[in-house]
């Protein structure tokens, strides 16, 4: 079986939280303080982090949850270099993520942290909610692989 290499990466306006799972197991996990000084900054940081996980871990698909705000121009740059690089790249709106993890449907990021820290009390550890919330979009999107391979 080919590895299944899926990075997931929680942007916020002050932090990304990645996970980087390898088929069915967390390879790494990583949370990146950005700069505050600008967004150009910010996106340099997002790049070199990228450029460091895309050597590292050989052709993975770029998992990325929906942003709305400040964050929305990192998601853009991120959708940019997944393109140069002829990466994957999947969006995965914070509703399904909520809806995935409970029924009925959590109600809120701290509940799906709850759930997260649960399955991976590890990663809770690192007290980085962003770490969570990527680890649980990875979960998401490689149980819905896995899923999809079944049917």
């Amino acid at each position: 079986m080919n590895s299944q290499i899926i990075v997931a990466l929680r942007i916020t306006r002050s932090r990304i939280g990645m996970t980087v799972f390898a088929n069915e197991k967390i390879e790494f996990a990583r949370c990146l303080n950005l700069p505050c000084v600008s967004v150009k900054h910010s996106a340099t940081s997002l790049r070199s982090l990228v450029n460091w996980t895309t050597e590292y871990f050989k052709d993975p698909t770029i998992v990325v949850e929906e942003t709305e705000g400040r964050a929305d121009p990192l998601v853009a740059e991120l959708r940019s270099m997944a393109k140069e690089r002829g990466l994957p790249i999947i969006a995965v709106a914070t509703e399904n993520l909520l809806r995935a993890y409970s029924f009925p449907p959590l109600t809120s990021r701290t509940h799906l942290r709850k759930v997260a820290s649960t399955i991976f009390p590890g990663l809770a550890f690192m007290n980085k909610g962003e770490v969570l919330d990527a680890a649980a979009l990875a979960l998401h999107v490689q149980t819905e692989r896995l899923l999809a391979r079944t049917n």
